[in-house]
């Protein structure tokens, strides 16, 4: 490893520089920048994307990557075909742990989703990782992303020669956070000057562990990291790679129906939902995230029968905005008969009773985010409420009906709209 000092001082420097100029832009009342003026981390990005785009042609790179944490050394090595002009990659990686085995894997980029085939044959399915100001899950993919615990900060800090070829150096310097370690890092990647793709890598850290797998494992804890990654380049037609290459399926990925839970018939219940997906007048696009159903043999006595999960629409890993919590209305009033009424509502929560016809009956809570009643002097809020949740009696169930703080279905208005959507799933 050599020594990173003089682009350290660089780093600070720059990200000085940087933090003066949003001052001044701020104090100048200037605003943001036009698109043109890119920082120049992004406009190096922009030439990385470029120089991995060829008509035609899918990127076909090899990244090996050797990890030292004495005693240990790990090598990695994957095999990536990228294809930029659709958004898709496929991975193959192989990571050997010396004397203690290896493992392998085959990823696949599609868009923002992240595809993994396991070693026991099963497929799952998540969010891509993108970071180091990148918004590019491909590009992420030769940048040493490690995943979403890592937080840090990226920035060019000059040109100097690596191995022969003038190279652009990005300095990073963050934080892994793990289950049991954290680490703290400095990369530095070199960027080949005149082709724009990345040459190496190098990694110098400490890993810290945590106070509770020191005194179980047994070991230090402190210890230092360190890593090289080296990258081969080539390009290959697109021709070559079979039919469905980058097809999540190849990996054995089925993609399951949110739905299926509720579509299987119940002999004591009626579950009620929203349908796949939910439109309303001013508020944003859902659609069905997932359903849970309490089977009678393992159901406790007295629990909810079931739970719906919605996203938004247009955001698939965005998290839940709306949550249906279904009952039946017999185990419902028997908890509430005993005095442990799930749907209490805490103090200066406003009821707002909700006409729905020979539909039922359903009750608006309409409370604060911070509750009143933590006031020193007990006093409700002045304010208008600020959290919103539901509960209605359709038929033999009971639904308690909540959205996520901040979302614009947490309102009147918005469980007004769940209210009116609800229906029993046929």
């Amino acid at each position: 490893m050599r020594p990173r000092l003089k682009i350290t001082i660089m780093l600070a420097l720059a990200v000085a520089a940087l933090s003066s100029a949003a001052c001044a832009t701020a104090r100048s009342g200037a605003g943001t920048p036009p698109p043109a003026q890119q920082s120049a981390l992004a406009v190096l990005y922009d030439r990385m994307l470029n120089a991995i785009s060829r008509p035609g042609e899918i990127y076909h790179p090899t990244i090996t990557s050797v990890t030292f944490q004495d005693p240990y050394t790990v090598t990695t090595t994957s095999e990536l075909w990228i294809d930029a002009s659709t958004g898709r990659a496929r991975v193959s990686l192989t990571t050997v742990f010396g004397d203690f085995g290896e493992k392998s894997s085959i990823w696949i980029i599609d868009g923002n989703r992240w595809f993994e085939r396991l070693e026991d044959g099963t497929a799952r399915k998540r969010e891509a990782v993108t970071c180091r100001d990148s918004e590019s899950p491909l590009l992420s993919l030769l940048l040493g992303c490690r995943d979403f615990t890592e937080s840090s900060i990226s920035a060019p800090v000059g040109e100097e020669d690596y191995d022969g070829k003038r190279s652009v150096a990005v300095l990073t310097q963050g934080t892994i956070h793990g289950r049991s370690e954290d680490t703290s890092f400095t990369d530095t990647l070199y960027v080949d000057a005149a082709t724009f793709l990345p040459v190496a890598m190098e990694r110098s850290g400490l890993l810290r562990r945590k106070a509770i797998n020191t005194e179980v494992s047994g070991g230090p804890p402190e210890s230092t990291v360190g890593q090289i990654v080296s990258y081969e380049h080539r390009f290959v037609p697109a021709a070559s790679l079979e039919s469905g290459f980058f097809d999540p399926a190849s990996l054995g990925y089925i993609e399951g129906d949110p739905a299926a839970p509720l579509l299987k018939a119940s002999p004591d219940f009626t579950h009620y939902w929203l349908g796949r997906d939910v439109t309303a007048p001013d508020l944003p696009s859902l659609a069905l995230e997932s359903s849970f159903v309490a089977e009678a043999a393992a159901r406790p006595v007295l629990r909810y029968r079931a739970v719906l999960k919605y996203r938004a629409s247009a955001d698939e890993f965005g998290g839940t905005l709306v949550e249906l919590q279904e009952w039946r209305a017999d185990e419902w009033d028997a908890i509430v008969a005993q005095g442990a009424d799930p749907a209490a509502p805490p103090a200066c929560t406003q009821e707002i009773t909700v006409d729905l016809g020979d539909r039922g009956t359903a009750t608006i809570l309409a409370g604060y985010e911070a509750d009143g009643s933590s006031a020193p002097d007990g006093a409700c809020p002045a304010t208008a409420p600020d959290d919103f949740s539901a509960i209605t009696r359709m038929g033999a169930a009971v639904i308690r009906i909540s959205a996520s703080a901040g979302s614009a279905w947490n309102s009147e208005a918005g469980m007004r709209a769940i209210l009116a959507a609800l229906t029993p799933v046929q």
